[in-house]
Parts: structure tokens; sequence; C-alpha cells
């Protein structure tokens, strides 16, 4: 889980990590640690290899992700977007387009992206409400589907979502 100390930082981490440890993928979070990365105190080399080593990350759409280009083939970025004046443009994301910079980013790397699309969620917030259950099942659906080729279709920003 990728999160910020600032802007677009999770509102609710604590209840998305309880959501997390009683899901099918607490072992799994057990087993990397229960702690969120911070890219912003971490250094290139560590990012590197934070993000080579990850098999699935979740954040808050920004720069972090871009680190998904270090990821392994095969692996899941889940992308909490929040649609709300995207980009600081003063625009709502359509709910079904799902595109974004790091979908066209995984996409060339092979590394498989499921956007977690927010209709309440503004892109210049300080802090973004993700719902967990939401987060859960958009990480479990990427688990359960890892055979989704990531080069072979744009992600379906409403399936399971």
């Amino acid at each position: 889980l990728i999160d910020r100390r600032e802007r677009r930082r999770f509102a609710n981490l604590a209840e998305i990590f309880g959501a997390l440890a009683e899901a099918p993928l607490g072992a799994l979070l057990a087993k990397g640690g229960a702690a969120p990365l911070y890219c912003e105190e971490m250094g290139f080399v560590e990012q590197v290899a934070a993000f080579s080593s990850a098999s699935m990350v979740a954040a808050v759409h920004g720069a972090c992700l871009t680190n998904s280009l270090y990821m392994a083939p095969g692996s899941l970025v889940v992308d909490a977007v929040p649609v709300r004046n995207f980009l600081g443009a003063g625009v709502t994301m359509p709910l079904e387009c799902g595109v974004t910079w790091f979908w066209t980013l995984t996409y060339n790397v092979g590394v498989r992206y499921r956007p977690l699309l927010l209709p309440a969620g503004d892109f210049d917030a300080d802090a973004v409400h993700v719902p967990p259950e939401r987060l859960v099942e958009a990480l479990l659906a990427g688990m359960r589907n890892g055979s989704w080729p990531a080069a072979a279709a744009p992600p379906d920003a409403s399936a399971g979502l």
C-alpha cells in the first residue's frame, strides 16, 4: 500500500488496513509487513527495489505509481483515482473511462492495471476517502484474474468496482 504524507493521501488508512487484514489478503499483508510505503521518504534505488519485489500495489493516483515501470510483468497495480477536478483541470473524468497515465505505462510493461474510480474523490484534496470494501474487491479481483494479459485490452473501469 502506497500512501503520502501530504496531498492525495488515504483519509482512512487504518480502516483500509483493517479491511485488508480481515480479507483473504491478511496473510499477504502480514508477510509483506503491515506498514504503508511513502515514496517521498525513499531514495530512487529504494523505490525501484520496493516496486520490483512487489506482486501488487495499491495507491491513490499519483507520481509514485510511475515506479510500476519496475514491477514484474503480470504484477498488479490498483489505482484509486479521484475523478472530480481530474489533473487539476476542473473536469470530472467519466466513470466509464478508467484510462489514466498509469494504465498507459503499465500496459506497455506488461503490468496489470485496475482503476478504482472514486466519484466523490477530488484530485486536489489533501486526503481521499477510499472505500475499503471496494479496494479489497479490486485487489481480490486482480488476484483472481492473474492470467489477464496486461497488453491485451484496456481496463474495464466498471468491472467489479
